[in-house]
């Protein structure tokens, strides 16, 4: 049907929405942008 996918996206999407849930009201934009650079790092 379609040459392309846009799964890369979704799934990183995804991620960011976990992440977003999982620090629900602990504290701001640079304890989520720590915590994101960490999980990116952990799937190297």
């Amino acid at each position: 049907m379609f040459d392309y996918s846009n799964g890369i996206a979704e799934g990183f999407n995804n991620k960011i929405k976990a992440i977003k849930r999982e620090m629900y009201g602990r504290a701001g934009k640079d304890l989520l942008e720590k915590k994101h650079k960490a999980s990116a790092r952990a799937q190297v």
